[in-house]
């Protein structure tokens, strides 16, 4: 449950920015209103969320709202649509950001209207979504090896936001996996790190992720990573940053290698420029 004042308001409206169709809905105060009242569930305390965004939680809500808005531009823009009884995958939910607004706000009369699904290699994550969230989700906990306890053809859209970009080992089985669980012409929405974050990162050094990166850092050759490194073209078309400090790697792929490699289970369609924050979003279509 959200509690919203102007002052919130007001600072939501500069975090969305340019998303000219949020900000629309989100003229008034009784237009977020609205929409908070379609989700009556509770939100993650920050420490439950790693941080993000701090004690402004309602720009957390947000973010799921613009990040599951923006899912169905594209999917429209790419031919398609999701309709009542459709089922939705959120590979990673963590705790629910995106995941909760695909039962709340889809469509707006008709909460339910989709079958939706998370799934987490956390179980205290996937313990508190379980506890916290609507019933109607459908929350489990997955193993790191390539298996989903699905069926096959049964997804109308997966999606996966900061996954892909920390997965080293099983990458194309996993992604051979969410092929399984697609229908034809089903869409995969991706966050991935590409040479465009590569750049990112290095031009702009105040960033949070460009120290994070170059502080122990080494690639999977056991090179060092420094910031030098980050100034210059990414070293090769996958690069596997690992450092002392974290034990989550994060992963690079150019978009040619993205391109050639999970081209081979999908079509790519296209590949959205900081389709996610500092993310780069790979939609792929199964088409067979």
């Amino acid at each position: 449950m959200i509690e919203t004042s102007s002052h919130e308001i007001g600072a939501a409206r500069e975090f969305l920015g340019t998303d000219t169709r949020l900000l629309q809905t989100l003229a008034d105060e009784s237009d977020i209103t609205t929409l908070v009242d379609r989700d009556p569930y509770t939100l993650p305390s920050t420490k439950m969320r790693v941080g993000y965004y701090g004690e402004r939680h309602l720009d957390y809500w947000i973010s799921g709202l613009k990040d599951y808005r923006a899912m169905l531009d594209t999917i429209a823009r790419h031919g398609g649509s999701l309709v009542p009884g459709d089922s939705v995958l959120d590979f990673g939910c963590s705790t629910g950001r995106v995941l909760r607004h695909f039962d709340a706000q889809f469509p707006a009369d008709q909460q339910g209207a989709l079958h939706c699904w998370g799934v987490d290699i956390s179980s205290m994550w996937i313990e508190w979504a379980r506890q916290n969230l609507s019933p109607r989700l459908r929350i489990m906990h997955t193993p790191t090896e390539p298996r989903l306890p699905l069926e096959d053809r049964a997804m109308a859209l997966v999606y996966a936001f900061s996954v892909f970009t920390h997965i080293d080992e099983f990458e194309l089985a996993w992604i051979a996996e969410l092929r399984r669980v697609l229908r034809v012409g089903g869409i995969a929405y991706l966050s991935v790190h590409t040479e465009r974050t590569w750049e990112l990162m290095g031009r702009q050094s105040s960033w949070p992720l460009h120290g994070f990166l170059t502080r122990d850092g080494t690639d999977e050759n056991g090179d060092v990573i420094t910031t030098e490194a980050l100034l210059t073209t990414m070293p090769r078309e996958r690069v596997v940053h690992m450092s002392e400090s974290s034990p989550v790697p994060r992963v690079f792929q150019s978009q040619e290698y993205l391109q050639r490699e999970w081209g081979r289970y999908f079509e790519v369609l296209e590949i959205i420029e900081r389709g996610a924050a500092y993310h780069d979003i790979c939609v792929l279509r199964r088409v067979d």
